[in-house]
């Protein structure tokens, strides 16, 4: 049987993120996906229209419906719009004893600021401390761990740690002669895991589908390090045949259900 993943997320009607580009994601690493919405949107690539909260009851209904049927083997948490929401995930996972991977949404590429004023406190508060891999972009970390502009990406590292993450994975580093780098900050130390800079205008929904696919990783027995590159490593093929549409486009991930070999063999020529 294939190991289950629970994406618990926010919806996009166009498909390039939310759960929609996590189910794409989980499926091509070869898991059975699983979704539970937590905010319905109304979007597009280039604007967000609506924002609207599944209550909080209906989104603990959800996960404990999936988790009595399904044998999840790890989470990946997206957009939590507001403190009942993250309140509500928070109780449903705790002690679930799986790996939890949260992608700290905090804005869309088009602006537009996902969390509500009451959202980070109670973030860093019920959430972060049940999470293995934290997979924000360096502004996200900055924002979560409460620091200001000037605060370097290690500070805020350290920070989150601090507040009970294992793993933090810093995602966007530095462009350097055609690569770029991630971080992965651990009780190890730090690694940094370079790939192409790929220039492209289908990046709607990146993050979605890179923190699915550590958690597909991890849900298949890999160690955070191993699941952290191999699924940037699959986040390049994305790019590299992304779909145009609207007025941008995103990473073409069911393109990449057909690399099912490499995107399940981590030891597979790039």
């Amino acid at each position: 049987m294939r190991p289950v993943v629970l994406s618990i997320a926010g919806l996009d009607p166009g498909g390039g993120a939310g759960i929609v580009a996590d189910v794409k994601a989980i499926e091509a690493h070869g898991c059975w996906a699983t979704a539970v919405a937590t905010t319905l949107t109304v979007q597009t690539v280039a604007r967000v229209d609506g924002l609207y909260a599944v209550p909080a009851d209906v989104l603990s209904a959800q996960i404990a419906a999936v988790f009595e049927d399904h044998p999840v083997a790890a989470v990946k948490i997206g957009l939590l719009w507001g403190a009942p929401s993250i309140d509500a995930v928070a109780r449903a996972l705790r002690g679930v004893g799986i790996p939890i991977v949260l992608d700290p949404v905090w804005a869309s590429t088009s602006g537009t600021e996902f969390l509500d004023e009451t959202a980070p406190a109670v973030l860093r508060e019920r959430l972060v401390p049940l999470v293995d891999v934290l997979t924000p972009n360096r502004e996200e970390a900055r924002l979560l761990a409460g620091l200001p502009a000037t605060a370097a990406a290690e500070e805020a590292a350290d920070k989150l740690r601090d507040l009970g993450a294992r793993h933090v994975l810093i995602t966007g580093g530095t462009t350097r002669n055609g690569t770029c780098e991630d971080r992965l900050f651990n009780a190890d130390g730090v690694h940094t895991l370079v790939h192409r800079a790929i220039s492209t205008g289908c990046r709607h929904g990146t993050g979605c589908l890179h923190s699915s696919s550590v958690a597909a990783r991890l849900a298949r027995g890999e160690s955070v390090l191993a699941a952290a590159s191999a699924a940037g490593r699959w986040l390049e093929r994305a790019l590299d045949h992304g779909v145009a549409f609207g007025e941008g486009g995103a990473p073409d991930a069911s393109w990449a259900v057909a690399c099912q070999t490499e995107a399940t063999d981590p030891e597979s020529p790039r």
